[in-house]
């Protein structure tokens, strides 16, 4: 546990562990998620291992040229979407804060849209605490941009 706990913190701290960590470590964000992966629905299971990696990926995302990378991982919004859906009220609101960075970037909208998280994050709204809640609506309406995810929404709520 204390490797991401010191990896948290220091792309927390500093922008080039950010830009270093998705540009100069081969897999790095398939790596960091591989702990939570193999938790699969056991995730509430480690809540301080969960919270920690998902800090470190918001960390990282505001780093614009890792928002691609980080959006086109196969592991990235399928744990964001657990994440908003089985994490602590503070995991949450990391979650749609680390969504709402990640939608900033157009393609990402898309990937976004097509994937379970629009539902999540409308649970969030209704059932999420404060903080949660703004960082839900404004990923929202990030992804509202697209007309096909404004669709989406009003088909699942």
């Amino acid at each position: 546990m204390e490797p991401i706990r010191v990896l948290c913190s220091q792309t927390e701290r500093f922008n080039n562990v950010r830009a270093f960590f998705v540009a100069e470590i081969p897999d790095s964000i398939t790596r960091l998620l591989i702990p939570l992966s193999s938790l699969g629905e056991e995730v509430d299971s480690n809540l301080e291992l969960q919270e920690k990696i998902v800090t470190t990926l918001v960390n990282i995302s505001y780093i614009e040229e890792s928002r691609t990378v980080m959006a086109q991982n196969p592991l990235v919004i399928p744990q964001l979407t657990k994440s908003l859906k089985q994490g602590t009220d503070d995991t949450r609101r990391i979650s749609a804060l680390t969504l709402g960075s990640l939608s900033l970037v157009d393609s990402n909208k898309i990937i976004i849209g097509n994937s379970e998280t629009l539902r999540a994050m409308i649970d969030v709204i209704k059932e999420g605490d404060l903080s949660a809640t703004k960082e839900a609506y404004y990923a929202l309406y990030q992804l509202d941009y697209v007309l096909e995810n404004r669709k989406r929404r009003f088909q699942k709520v």
